[in-house]
């Protein structure tokens, strides 16, 4: 029996599953000393609740997905939105410095991948598909690849990145803030040593949310998602092509701006709670509707080959990231979010930060620095990557 479940119904769905994370952590110690995000834990056990419902009664579930994509717009028009030059130029050299350490992890991570798979007796390309194809490139990559591979003989590629780019965004989510949890003691008083004047205060305080305030905050991500579709199909003539998401992003951060420079009074507040909300449904949307049965088949190799990448990715979060950071406040939430754009998604990366912040203060100069780094040069240096790593392995 198959259940479809429409566009209001999944919006429903998910605000229990925020509902039930919050819960969750604010009930059970060990979540909230691991800092997870409510969205993680809430959609992760929705996941395999559905799960055992497959299981037992053979049903499956249909979701709509119509709201996530213009959610995933609304988070990041926000997070351009509330970005202000100023923070932009103090991350201008740390954003420098955290380009070379992704490379330097897109490489790492698919020689882990092909050395372990080869371990496995799986073809080399495997390995490629559980490197930075699933980890840093997220579902769509991974199912464009494993489309590719399939084209040349390599069959269930793509049932391989899927299944791994999912266990990724969940590894994303739950390793992220116990790394946080651990780097916090290095940090004087375990609170913000850099100031917080200029951080979004949503994250601090109650925003009270007046009508005319919410309507402008919309007209806001509204013009952002259209100037980023704009600048997209310009792109686009040009061969360079970047996600959706991404384009808003900058909309936003020139929107921002200008709205500052010109004296244009906008309600920043209310546009960081309502991004903040798109976030929590984007995930519990992506996070609740997880195929968790489609992943027992090869499920052995899989951790085997997950563990791995969590080991190395922790080590970098802790002995690189931290350090060329700055040992401060801003390099433990930078490590959080590095840690969730490694292994699942940006947002994931995001949640991660979120969920730190919430805790102990507010970070503006990470929330710069990790969808930069997470959204464009992530995407534009893991092609070129993966394509040196295709040279290689046809020469074995």
């Amino acid at each position: 029996m198959t259940w479809y479940l429409t566009t209001p119904e999944v919006l429903v769905l998910a605000i229990a599953v925020l509902w039930l994370g919050h819960i969750l952590t604010e009930k059970i110690a060990v979540l909230r000393t691991l800092q997870l995000p409510p969205a993680v834990v809430g959609g992760l056990l929705t996941s395999i609740l559905l799960a055992i419902l497959q299981a037992s009664f053979d049903w499956s579930f249909n979701f709509d997905y119509l709201l996530r994509e213009p959610l995933l717009l609304v988070f990041f028009a926000s997070i351009g939105l509330l970005a202000k030059f100023s923070d932009l130029k103090r991350g201008g050299t740390l954003i420098a410095k955290l380009a070379v350490v992704v490379i330097a992890l897109l490489f790492l991570q698919n020689l882990v991948g092909v050395t372990v798979a080869t371990l496995l007796d799986m073809p080399p390309e495997f390995g490629l598909i559980a490197g930075s194809i699933s980890l840093a490139g997220g579902h769509g990559t991974a199912i464009s690849w494993g489309e590719f591979f399939n084209e040349r003989g390599v069959q269930g590629g793509m049932e391989l990145g899927v299944a791994f780019a999912t266990m990724g965004l969940v590894a994303g989510g739950l390793v992220g803030g116990p790394i946080a949890g651990v780097l916090m003691r290095f940090v004087k008083n375990g609170r913000p040593t850099a100031a917080t004047e200029d951080a979004p205060k949503n994250i601090v305080r109650v925003v009270p949310l007046e009508s005319n305030s919410m309507i402008n905050a919309i007209l806001f991500f509204a013009i952002c998602s259209s100037m980023g579709a704009v600048l997209n199909g310009v792109m686009s003539e040009r061969n360079l092509i970047l996600p959706g998401f991404v384009t808003a992003m900058l909309a936003g951060v020139l929107i921002g701006n200008l709205s500052r420079w010109r004296g244009i009074h906008v309600e920043f507040d209310v546009i960081a709670k309502l991004g903040d909300v798109a976030l929590n449904l984007f995930l519990a949307m992506s996070l609740m509707s997880l195929d968790l049965i489609a992943l027992s088949n090869s499920l052995a190799a899989l951790l085997v080959l997950l563990s791995a990448h969590i080991v190395l990715v922790t080590v970098m979060a802790i002995g690189v990231v931290f350090f060329v950071a700055g040992r401060n406040y801003d390099a433990v939430v930078i490590s959080a979010g590095f840690t969730g754009i490694a292994l699942g998604a940006t947002p994931v990366g995001v949640a991660n930060m979120s969920s730190v912040t919430t805790r102990y203060g507010a970070s503006p100069r990470a929330f710069i620095v990790i969808p930069l780094l997470g959204a464009g040069l992530l995407d534009l240096s893991n092609a070129t990557i993966i394509q040196m790593w295709l040279s290689w392995i046809a020469k074995i």
